[in-house]
């Protein structure tokens, strides 16, 4: 289950915005908020939300309490390189 006040403590850590989060992945920012709300309480989108928060799936699904465990190496493409690499297969 995803943990809505996580995604959102995230987002001001980084300094993001629910739109800018939505547009880096290519979803809706109504979807974002759903999730933040806690109106949306699954998703597939779940591994690269974490990514892009620099987090991981299991601190946002309240699986861990710590934000950094196990977090991936910044990514080497931007998230509208990998869109566009998921567009191209």
């Amino acid at each position: 289950m995803i943990d809505g006040g996580r995604i959102q403590e995230r987002l001001n850590v980084l300094g993001l915005s629910q739109a800018e989060l939505a547009r880096r992945l290519g979803l809706r920012q109504s979807t974002i908020n759903g999730m933040v709300r806690g109106e949306q309480r699954t998703s597939g989108h779940l591994h690269r939300i974490a990514r892009e928060l620099r987090t991981t799936a299991a601190y946002l699904s309240r699986e861990t309490d710590d934000p950094a465990s196990d977090v991936p190496d910044e990514p080497t493409m931007t998230a509208d390189e990998v869109l566009w690499l998921e567009l191209l297969r």
